[in-house]
């Protein structure tokens, strides 16, 4: 279907080949003066087609990587958060808390800003857990954590970094209302 008439013709094939991949036929219809160059092209022509199929299998690898790393780095920012969050109340943990002050003490545009540190302690709690068992304990806890989210802002640091202890890091303006703070604690 590709040759029309019906003259009689001479073709030279040659395979398109590197190794054992076959990639084709390079079919011509050539005077024989001139098919000294039909090998060097279809050498040519082989090696071009496998560069070619090696970059497309280069460029699929690399975007499996690419997808690989970012689900790494999703897998890894959420066991983060985790490792910084006490399961419990929902607050930071220790560690979650002293990392997100050091961020955001180190902030630049918190340089020159009041920093307050608030300690929060509930006391008899093993006494709360021996008397009105563990869940209550936990419910103590529980409240303890919703009271300081009420009284400070979201961009304050809230965490539980002890059994029954909690800090808060606030940043301030100079024009810090320590009572109002106070007030709001004890409201």
């Amino acid at each position: 279907s590709y040759i029309t008439g019906d003259e009689r013709r001479t073709m030279l094939v040659s395979p398109l080949f590197v190794g054992a991949d076959l990639y084709g036929l390079l079919v011509n219809e050539l005077e024989i003066t001139n098919s000294y160059s039909v090998s060097s092209i279809a050498t040519q022509l082989s090696v071009t087609l496998r560069s070619l199929f090696m970059i497309e299998e280069q460029n699929k690898v690399r975007q499996s990587l690419q997808i690989s790393l970012e689900r790494f780095i999703r897998d890894n920012t959420k066991l983060e958060e985790i490792a910084q969050k006490d399961e419990l109340t929902g607050l930071y943990n220790r560690r979650g808390f002293i990392s997100n002050a050091e961020r955001v003490l180190e902030e630049p545009s918190n340089q020159g800003k009041v920093a307050i540190i608030c300690y929060a302690d509930l006391d008899n709690l093993k006494t709360i857990n021996d008397k009105f068992g563990h869940d209550d304990g936990d419910y103590a806890l529980k409240t303890i954590s919703q009271v300081l989210q009420e009284s400070f802002r979201d961009t304050d640091i809230i965490g539980r970094i002890g059994g029954d202890e909690f800090l808060s890091l606030a940043i301030t303006g100079s024009d810090c209302d320590v009572d109002s703070m106070k007030a709001r604690l004890e409201k």
